[in-house]
């Protein structure tokens, strides 16, 4: 008769948070080994299982987000990390640029990129009625979508001080973050 020792086991979880919107971050990968990672699910959750006591070293990756890393220690129980906020640059769209652009007229609305960015006469008129451009990022520009929706929230804070809801019923849908809460 033989007896197999049974290690203990325990799991790293948490959910991964954007800084600028506040919302969860999925499909990003947080690797923990060499060659072992899990991903955020749609909610930013992520969990490690089958970790022995021990120091982890966390990366954080995905698209559009600065990398980040974090150190974990493992000693009797499980570890909730319950808010890993993920800051990433903005140099282009941001607040600050948002706020500059209002102030000089020169106020945009990103919208999400595609192969063959069209404009329509519609485009004109609202640029006409509301003072606002629109911005259409082809293929090959990278421009963090956090990014476009944090210079976008501006902008509609100030439309919708300046003209109400008019300007939302004339608006185009394909806006970065328009129909997001």
């Amino acid at each position: 008769m033989t007896f197999a020792q049974s290690a203990e086991s325990f799991e790293i979880s948490g959910t991964v948070i954007s800084s600028y919107t506040d919302e969860p971050i999925s499909g990003a990968a947080i690797v923990y080994s060499r060659q072992e990672a899990v991903l955020t699910d749609s909610l930013g959750h992520f969990t490690i299982h089958r970790l022995s006591k021990g120091r982890y070293k966390l990366a954080f990756t995905a698209l559009g987000f600065d990398n980040h890393d974090t150190t974990i220690n493992i000693d009797n129980t499980n570890v909730d990390i319950s808010k890993w906020v993920i800051t990433t640059n903005c140099p282009d769209f941001n607040v600050d640029k948002a706020l500059k652009d209002i102030k000089g007229h020169e106020a945009k609305l990103l919208l999400y990129g595609s192969i063959a960015p069209s404009i329509a006469q519609s485009d004109k008129e609202f640029k006409k009625k509301f003072g606002v451009t629109y911005v259409i990022f082809g293929d090959d520009e990278i421009t963090r979508e956090e990014c476009k929706k944090v210079y976008n929230r501006v902008v509609f804070n100030y439309l919708d001080k300046k003209f109400g809801d008019k300007w939302r019923k004339e608006v185009r849908q394909d806006v970065v973050g328009l129909n997001e809460k």
